[in-house]
């Protein structure tokens, strides 16, 4: 029996953004973001970059996706991985794709130690 997607349970770290790398046997790499959401309701975020020959490729689609997500939230990351699937990166766009400025276990503004902040 299949479980609806928005019936799974959702669990792990509410209101912190993670987006890692992943390696599929194919030697391909994609960016891969989570978030746990808890407010307006619970839910799971999960979106993938395309898949890269390149892991530098893919750590730059892991640095957009991340930005993106931060200042427009999930809607404007959605948006942000449909237009990577074609875009090329150039070697000069490349020179920046650091993995340790992916977002790993970043606190989303606005919340603190999975608590919302209170408004005063």
């Amino acid at each position: 029996m299949s479980i609806h997607p928005c019936c799974k349970p959702v669990s792990g770290d509410f209101h912190v953004l993670n987006v890692k790398i992943e390696e599929h046997v194919s030697k391909s790499f994609n960016a891969l973001l989570t978030c746990n959401i808890k407010v307006p309701y619970m839910k799971a975020v999960r979106l993938e970059g395309p898949a890269r020959n390149a892991k530098k490729e893919a750590v730059k689609d892991g640095i957009e996706l991340g930005k993106k997500f931060l200042a427009e939230g999930e809607a404007g990351a959605k948006s942000v991985s449909i237009k990577l699937r074609k875009t090329k990166w150039t070697p000069q766009q490349l020179t920046d794709a650091d993995e340790n400025k992916l977002h790993v276990n970043y606190p989303l503004p606005g919340f603190r130690d999975n608590q919302e902040l209170l408004a005063k």
